[in-house]
């Protein structure tokens, strides 16, 4: 399946990505995808395999915000998967376990668990379909709040031609904050993403998402934008990948009004535009160990006085596949 992903920030088996097998590597509060070439099952059969990590994450700003607090992290996680592949459809089960320890907060300290079963299937020749079910608790990908999330997912991916690939998918999400129940919210969304696989395995994709978030008090709502776009150039004879991505959000609240430096709302409905961008590397030891190495830089506008902001991260992690 084709899904969107970024080294740095997705390692999450909860947001779409251009790459349905993956090993994980961890940032502060989100699991981050890291593609890997790990062999499907050959025929029928079951298989069983995961994934034992341990990253290093330093940030420049990890509460998002204008106080700007830096801050060490260190992640050590457990990904294990159990897939079931007979000739025309799969059963794929995920379970994730990190623990999250930071310096200077004790905000993202946690021990954080997902869940995933997905099934995918071939209606025809070159469509898939993959119908996926996830639960996660403590942690978001997406809004970077400690939230529980309960969502289902159907994606198609249309192979045009050896090059060509186009990609569907649509989200029902639930999410809940325990520590902030008017918080609580129904974030649908929809997704459209276009990817070209040149030879020697260069690939570059973009992709598109509109998203709604419904919370129980209305000055929550808002919709929001996803754009992103990447390439990811194998070198050294494919051991090593680098990977570039540049990602725009735009938020739109629909009953919140701006406020002025006094705090006095104005006429205007608070916007929000974030940008980001990553560059990332992975390397492929001899046997089942893989580095990766990243820098991202995140940089976020709005019309409300206190709330742009700058961040940027560095992160180094070890993956052993098993």
């Amino acid at each position: 399946m084709i899904r969107f992903f970024l080294l740095l920030s997705t390692v999450s088996l909860a947001t779409p990505a251009l790459a349905q097998d993956s090993t994980l590597a961890i940032m502060p509060h989100r699991f981050v995808m890291v593609p890997t070439d790990q062999d499907e099952p050959e025929g029928g059969g079951i298989q069983f395999d995961g994934e034992a990590l341990l990253t290093n994450v330093y940030e420049s700003n990890i509460d998002h915000s204008s106080e700007a607090l830096s801050s060490v992290g260190l992640v050590p996680a457990l990904h294990l998967r159990l897939r079931d592949r007979p000739q025309v459809t799969r059963f794929t089960f995920d379970y994730v376990l990190a623990r999250h320890a930071y310096t200077n907060t004790e905000r993202w300290d946690r021990t954080s668990h997902l869940f995933s079963l997905a099934y995918e299937v071939e209606p025809v020749n070159d469509l898939t379909s993959e119908t996926e079910a996830e639960v996660s608790f403590r942690g978001s990908s997406e809004d970077r709040d400690l939230a529980n999330q309960y969502q289902v997912r159907q994606t198609f991916e249309a192979k045009l031609s050896q090059m060509h690939r186009v990609e569907m998918y649509g989200t029902l999400r639930y999410k809940t904050i325990p520590l902030d129940p008017e918080g609580n919210a129904f974030k649908p969304n929809i997704g459209l993403g276009y990817q070209q696989r040149w030879p020697g395995g260069i690939r570059w994709e973009i992709g598109a998402r509109w998203e709604a978030n419904r919370e129980a008090l209305e000055r929550g709502n808002y919709n929001r934008v996803t754009y992103t776009a990447e390439i990811r150039v194998p070198v050294f004879a494919g051991r090593d990948y680098i990977e570039f991505e540049v990602r725009r959000k735009s938020k739109q609240y629909t009953a919140r009004f701006a406020e002025d430096e006094s705090g006095d709302a104005t006429d205007q409905l608070r916007q929000d535009r974030k940008w980001t961008a990553g560059l990332s590397w992975r390397h492929t030891f001899a046997g089942h160990v893989t580095a990766a190495f990243g820098v991202e830089v995140e940089r976020r506008t709005s019309n409300v006085p206190d709330k742009p902001y700058t961040a940027s991260a560095l992160v180094i992690g070890l993956t052993y596949m098993f």
